[in-house]
């Protein structure tokens, strides 16, 4: 596969940047892969808004797959991006598959730090980073008290 733009992270970050690439260049060939299986939205209300219920998950979202689409933006959900050769400009997927690309941009953010002691492993330990879990802890706290 081959683009002109690489954006490796679904984030706010990548989802901006593929639109206003497009603002930029209305020809070139953009790729946003990202891990989640989500469409880029933004991650500041998934601890306040979103887990209190005062707004719903479509408000998270900075864009639609049809304005991705509108706007000729290739969006790859839940791949991982596991190696990447920048002298010879290719990314290489978690499924092996091989994306050259003229132009790159890395917006994969920040992961929690995980506990490195006895019992983190247990149930009702959570990491925070992600719509997902997000929904996960949200999940949880509904059946507390009930």
């Amino acid at each position: 596969m081959e683009t002109d733009y690489l954006i490796v992270g679904g984030g706010l970050a990548g989802g901006y940047a593929s639109l206003s690439i497009r603002e930029k260049d209305k020809n070139g060939k953009i790729l946003l892969i990202s891990e989640e299986k989500e469409l880029p939205y933004d991650r500041v209300p998934l601890s306040k808004e979103f887990l209190l219920d005062k707004i719903a998950k479509e408000q998270l979202y900075i864009t639609t797959r049809e304005e991705l689409e509108s706007n000729a933006v290739n969006v790859e959900l839940g791949r991982r991006v596991i190696q990447i050769d920048l002298s010879n400009r290719v990314a290489k997927l978690d499924n092996n598959e091989k994306v050259s690309f003229k132009k790159i941009l890395i917006s994969t953010g920040g992961s929690p730090r995980r506990l490195r002691i006895e019992g983190s492993n247990l149930d009702g330990i959570y990491y925070f980073r992600t719509l997902d879990d997000a929904e996960r802890i949200k999940s949880k706290l509904s059946s507390v008290g009930n």
